[in-house]
């Protein structure tokens, strides 16, 4: 793939972020969400610079918010292990489902390499955390982010009242 337009800076936070290749689906049931965490924890020690703060996963796509303190060549090289790996798995479980079931009518299951978005302000991390945290209420997964299993956010993200989260979620649109 080609490089970056823009290479990642060490030390800075991102908004880091992915979907199924045309908005299909990549997790189906709870041990496809299951393999991708442990993933994310396998990659993150192996990519030892690797900072995950908040994070979210929805059947179709996921957000982090990571920073890396090596250097933005890791953020790369974590990306690719995690998606790489997981594209893998995924291939080899579903490529034995029926084939009318038609998982894998698409070459590859991710929609791009990853798209991250620096944030270079206090204000804009805030939003940003907030909005991986209401990922599965802004999709009406859930009504309560504690009962969407599927993610890691601080608690107190969570004392926000309704119109302030739809405010921030309003804003926020990626």
């Amino acid at each position: 793939m080609p490089s970056r337009k823009q290479p990642l800076i060490e030390w800075m936070f991102y908004h880091i972020f992915n979907r199924g290749f045309g908005k299909e689906t990549i997790f189906f049931e709870p041990r496809d969400y299951k393999r991708f965490v442990e993933n994310m924890v396998k990659y993150k020690q192996e990519c030892d610079g690797i900072q995950i703060y908040v994070w979210c996963l929805l059947s179709n796509h996921f957000h982090m918010l990571l920073k890396s303190d090596k250097s933005g060549l890791e953020i790369s090289a974590f990306m690719k292990k995690l998606q790489q790996a997981y594209a893998m798995y995924f291939k080899t479980k579903y490529k034995s489902l029926s084939p009318d079931l038609n998982l894998l009518k698409f070459p590859q299951l991710f929609e791009w390499r990853f798209k991250a978005k620096l944030i270079d302000n206090e204000d804009y991390l805030n939003k940003v955390a907030t909005y991986i945290a209401l990922n599965p209420i802004k999709h009406w997964i859930v009504e309560k982010t504690e009962d969407w299993e599927w993610k890691s956010s601080p608690d107190s993200l969570m004392n926000l009242s309704p119109d302030s989260m739809e405010d921030m979620l309003d804003e926020l649109e990626f």
